[in-house]
């Protein structure tokens, strides 16, 4: 019953959200002949396909207690790197398959490891393929891999995976227009814990869809994690490079 009731009461603000006007629209309709495997499908063929991608990206927190937001130059090589900077290099961001780091000049700290920061963060285990999928409309977790059922839905094609030895319940809305995903939500009851993403309006660039705006929501008991992202200036397949250093005499963040 719990979960019933934090899905529905989640389904209710992405309603809300998705009232919005998006900038970007492909109109379609659930063709209720398709299958849960043609649905898959169809997510995997309309996947972003480039080598690299820059612009910028304006990221907005609150976690109930403050509110931060920063303008970012973010350049990525897919499958190999994600970089993100704040004006002035006072906050850089650097994340490869086999770890993340960060430092921030303002308070002259930094963290180099693993994902271990990045799932404690946002309650889900976390590596550089969800990271990036994440960022990119697509479904955090191998639907393929997945024992996925499609279940009735008006407005999107709705997957919810069906496994019983696993403790997470995942269900993903896949657009029927484009193909990539309106939400995607992670629930942990036996820790209270839950990660919604809401893709709120996508952009074409080159005549690819890239995620425009999108809001990750992380629940962990009564604590709330919202992250707001909206990309501008969206380029693909331009040269790009990684400068990255920590300074010399930064203290290392332990959590």
């Amino acid at each position: 019953m719990l979960k019933k009731i934090k899905y529905f009461s989640l389904m209710l603000l992405f309603v809300a959200i998705g009232c919005k006007t998006s900038r970007f629209t492909v109109k379609g309709e659930v063709d209720s002949s398709l299958s849960t495997r043609n649905v898959i499908k169809s997510h995997y063929t309309n996947e972003l396909n480039f080598k690299t991608l820059t612009g910028r990206m304006q990221v907005d927190f609150n976690d109930g207690n403050s509110e931060q937001g920063a303008t970012l130059t973010m350049r990525m090589e897919k499958d190999k790197a994600i970089w993100l900077s704040a004006t002035l290099g006072m906050v850089k961001v650097y994340i490869t398959p086999e770890h993340v780091s960060f430092y921030n000049k303002m308070d002259k700290t930094y963290f180099d490891g693993d994902f271990s920061y990045l799932s404690h963060l946002l309650g889900l285990e976390l590596n550089f393929e969800k990271v990036q999928n994440l960022l990119l409309g697509q479904a955090v977790f191998n639907l393929n891999k997945e024992s996925c059922v499609l279940e009735s839905n008006s407005e999107a094609y709705e997957l919810k995976a069906q496994n019983q030895a696993s403790v997470l319940s995942k269900i993903f809305l896949v657009d029927p227009g484009h193909f990539k995903l309106r939400s995607q939500q992670f629930i942990k009851d036996s820790e209270d814990k839950s990660l919604l993403v809401w893709y709120r309006s996508y952009q074409e660039v080159g005549n690819k869809i890239v995620p425009e705006a999108f809001r990750i929501l992380a629940q962990e008991n009564d604590k709330q994690l919202i992250i707001d992202i909206q990309y501008k200036n969206i380029q693909l397949n331009d040269k790009v490079n990684f400068p990255y250093s920590i300074p010399n005499g930064y203290k290392e963040i332990e959590w």
